[in-house]
């Protein structure tokens, strides 16, 4: 370890992607981790690391009075679990995202834990040009409530620090890498039934972050002093295309790539349609289209990771190409699908 001040590290959504990478990576580094995970069973890869030094809690953030059995006798809190989508009640957003954050950094601080590292997004920046962007802006108007949900959180976690406990906050880009079920995967199904194509010709830059450099950058926020008080844009730092993305993507599942593309401002009225419609019937499964991921497609999403190398020394060590490649094989993997 490079700083043993916090030596006894809560991991909160260990059961997810991020969560379960960060848990087990702070293990190897020979951190003590106490892992948190909400099913019923914690996934066979957390389980196979239960020890003394890996405990596995099982617990809902939102059963405020486990809250203080979570954090007893740790020394630090990286704060992962969040709802992370683009559809549902804005109450279940605030629940999860904003609620949980404010009880989960009152009982830390109540325990003496001396730490927190929230995982914000990068999403909080809003929909519209972004190049370079830097952690101070611009910002335009949230579209979803998880956007309004996390700032939320983020403003309320930055806010205490120095008062009792030291915070940082983390925003990451697209995370991809293996077991990335939730964004990458769907994605590359979506292309192998023929539903991918481009929001006005994929022009648009996009912000992939390798779920390995996204985990160090967290390991870096909570070791370094520096740190504390300030948020931290996370990507890859590379310039990519949606086009270039979605290109390689296919060269890896060896198939040709989409062809079809349709103007960004039709496919946002087209999502705002859609969302009017399922809204009406209170659909619980989100529409094929919603303006948040028509809006991500259809503006430049690139920022700049500057205040990251400056304070924290984070270096991106995987490719958005590698990334992608590994990504592509633990699909294949899990889906037992080949390569066309």
């Amino acid at each position: 370890m490079s700083d043993s001040t916090y030596s006894r590290i809560v991991v909160t959504g260990a059961s997810g992607f991020i969560g379960g990478h960060l848990a087990e990576a702070l293990f190897k580094r020979g951190y003590h981790v106490r892992a948190v995970y909400r099913r019923a069973n914690p996934p066979e890869g957390l389980a196979r690391l239960a020890c003394d030094r890996f405990e596995l809690f099982q617990a809902d953030l939102a059963q405020e009075e486990r809250l203080a059995q979570m954090v007893a006798g740790m020394d630090a809190v990286i704060h992962v679990a969040a709802r992370a989508s683009d559809w549902g009640p804005y109450a279940d957003y605030e629940r999860d995202n904003y609620t949980a954050t404010v009880r989960l950094l009152e009982a830390a601080r109540n325990a003496g834990c001396r730490k927190m590292v929230v995982t914000s997004s990068i999403a909080v920046h809003g929909f519209g040009p972004h190049v370079d962007t830097t952690e101070e802006g611009p910002y335009y108007r949230h579209i979803a409530p998880y956007q309004i949900t996390k700032k939320m959180a983020e403003d309320y976690a930055l806010s205490q620090d120095g008062k009792g406990i030291a915070v940082t906050a983390i925003r990451p880009g697209n995370v991809l890498g293996p077991g990335d079920t939730t964004v990458t995967f769907p994605i590359l199904d979506g292309m192998e039934r023929g539903l991918m194509g481009y929001i006005s010709g994929g022009r648009s830059l996009t912000c992939p972050v390798y779920v390995g450099d996204l985990v160090n950058a967290h390991i870096l926020a909570l070791e370094t002093p520096a740190a504390n008080g300030l948020v931290f844009n996370i990507t890859g730092g590379e310039r990519v295309t949606w086009r270039e993305y979605i290109e390689e993507a296919a060269r890896c599942l060896g198939m040709r790539a989409p062809r079809k593309s349709v103007p960004g401002p039709l496919a946002y009225g087209l999502a705002a349609l859609l969302e009017a419609v399922y809204h009406a019937v209170s659909a619980k499964k989100a529409p094929l289209l919603t303006r948040y991921r028509v809006a991500q497609l259809m503006y430049d999403f690139h920022f700049a990771v500057h205040r990251a190398e400056t304070v924290l020394g984070y270096r991106p060590q995987t490719t958005w190409r590698d990334a992608l490649r590994l990504t592509v094989e633990d699909y294949r993997r899990l889906t037992g699908t080949q390569g066309k």
